[in-house]
Formats: structure tokens, sequence, C-alpha cells
């Protein structure tokens, strides 16, 4: 019986106290978390995950204690492998180095996105994660205003901003967000970051950013319109 349950125990994922000092192995649980988190949130696919994970078994250190050894252990082919890696990553991360990772990774999705539809739905799920946490993350706090500042259901007497300029400001705030993440990841001070303010540049009288911005579904017609105007020139239509 003793024996079952020693067996039982081996197979829980493993605590990791979190280190004072970081040598290689640290580092590399470091970077693992990170992509298996970005697995959890589709940003990159199995294959990709699977591929890092196995090329990581071959230079680093493998055996039972470690949490590669966790890692491999999931069939990442199996529909619900999310919940076992989820569970891994909660038993390795706390709570605030996975808010962390989902506010960097949401900036990040927001920088790269190429559509203002998506960006505009990135500014609300931060802006929901305010709330969420009972309106203590700082950093956070602009994303909920900008999102309430935006047009919206309840009427143009309810904003001051509009999509563009909202746009324009959210693209700010996620480069700053980006940057004190990196700072603070340095330092595991996850709760530092999360309750570091975002440095806002000094803006106009009337709210709007100094910054121009112009929307990607215009900008994509604007250089439509100068292909086409090229192209008449040269006699290609």
């Amino acid at each position: 019986m003793e024996e079952a349950k020693e067996e039982i125990e081996d197979k829980k994922p493993h605590r990791y106290l979190k280190p004072v000092r970081f040598n290689k192995q640290e580092i590399v649980n470091e970077e693992l978390t990170q992509k298996a988190y970005q697995l959890l949130i589709d940003k990159i696919d199995v294959d990709t995950f699977e591929k890092y994970l196995y090329e990581l078994v071959e230079i680093s250190q493998f055996n039972s204690k470690t949490l590669i050894f966790d890692f491999v252990n999931i069939n990442y082919k199996l529909g619900n492998y999310k919940k076992p890696l989820f569970n891994l990553l909660e038993c390795y991360c706390s709570d605030e180095e996975l808010l962390s990772f989902k506010i960097y990774f949401s900036c990040l999705n927001l920088l790269s996105s190429d559509t203002d539809k998506f960006i505009l739905e990135l500014i609300s799920d931060l802006s929901s994660l305010w709330v969420q946490n009972d309106y203590e993350l700082d950093m956070l706090h602009e994303f909920y205003m900008l999102n309430i500042s935006m047009p919206s259901s309840f009427g143009d007497d309810y904003y001051h901003l509009s999509e563009a300029e909202g746009i324009a400001k959210a693209i700010m705030y996620s480069k700053e967000v980006i940057l004190k993440f990196n700072f603070f990841k340095k330092s595991h001070d996850w709760k530092g970051f999360l309750k570091c303010i975002i440095e806002k540049e000094e803006e106009h009288k009337n709210n709007i950013i100094k910054t121009k911005y112009t929307s990607i579904e215009q900008s994509k017609s604007l250089s439509n319109k100068i292909i086409d105007l090229l192209k008449g020139i040269l006699g290609l239509i």
C-alpha cells in the first residue's frame, strides 16, 4: 500500500522553489514555462512546442525530478492536453506569474495584430482583467479607461475618444507594458510588475494623443489606391 502511494506521489508535478540566483537550469525552466504558456493561449502550435521541447531534452539535464520531465510526460496529441498543461504551469508558477504572462502576451498580440477589431477585443480583455482582479492591478487601469472612453452601446455622449485614438493609446501602453515585463522578469518580481504604473506621455487638453494614427483598414485602402494609381501611370490597368 505504501509503495503504491509513493508511486502515485512520484507522478504528481513537482513544486519548484523560486531560486535566489539563477543558474543555467533555472533559465531553461523560465524559457520553458513561457513557451508552454504560448502553447496554452494558441500563440504557437503543438508541433512547434514539441520540437522545442525535445531539442531542450537533448541539451539539458533530464531526469524524473526536472521540470522538463513533467512536460515531456504530457501527451500533446490528445485533445485535452491543455488541462494537464495548465495544471503543471499552475503547480510551477505563482498566480502572479501566470497573470503576468497573460498580460504580456495580450500586449504582444495587440502590437502584432493586423486588424482594428482584434485590437479592440484585446483592449476589452485587458480592461476586464482589471475588474476581475478587484481593480488592484495599476498597469491595467489605463486599458480600462480606454475601454470605457471609446464608442460603445451607451451612445456618443458617453465617450471622448475615437477608436483610432484609443488604438493609438493602446499601442503606446502595450509597448510600455512589454518593457516593464522584461525588466521585472529578470528578478521574478511579478508582484512588482503587476503593481507598476504605465507612464503616459503628456497629452493635449482635449485628451487626443499627439501621435497620429491611421486605422489598419484605412492604411490598406490608401495603399491599394496608390498601387492602382501607379499601375495606371505604367499602363498596367
